[in-house]
């Protein structure tokens, strides 16, 4: 499952840098683009509700976010296939189950602000919503089996 967890993380981590491209850029990125003025992802990124605590906005934590599990998966991808510091592989492990379920509750929430308060959809932050729900059900699938 490692090799999904990259898969997805690097995925995750792609849309981060496009949705945060978005928010910073005032041109429509690639998928992003509408015959309305703004396009629904600027009229998502421009919510006063997309900033975590009022100041760090959702598409830079989002950044953060996937980079640390692509780290994080990464790491213990290449530590397994090593053989080498099981305890750090292990760590990495913890550390990633743990953001992927610290980041599923965010989810409704994000959800909640593009269908009803922006009442726009993101399709960046929707591949990134996805991927969290996936990866934090797995990773509570795994834990219950233990």
């Amino acid at each position: 499952m490692i090799h999904v967890e990259i898969v997805l993380s690097y995925i995750g981590l792609v849309s981060a840098v496009m949705s945060y491209r978005g928010y910073k850029s005032e041109a429509s990125n690639i998928v992003c683009v509408s015959t309305e003025k703004p396009s629904s992802c600027k009229i998502l990124y421009s919510i006063p509700q997309a900033f975590f605590l009022g100041r760090i906005h959702f598409s830079s934590l989002s950044l953060v976010f996937f980079g640390l599990v692509a780290v994080l998966a990464t790491l213990r991808m290449l530590l397994g296939a090593w053989n080498h510091e099981p305890q750090l592989a292990m760590l990495a492990d913890y550390a990633s189950k743990t953001l992927w379920l610290l980041a599923l509750p965010f989810i409704p929430y994000l959800v909640y602000l593009e269908l009803r308060v922006a009442r726009a959809v993101c399709i960046w932050c929707t591949i990134m919503h996805v991927i969290v729900v996936v990866m934090a059900s797995y990773t509570m699938y795994t834990l219950l089996l233990r």
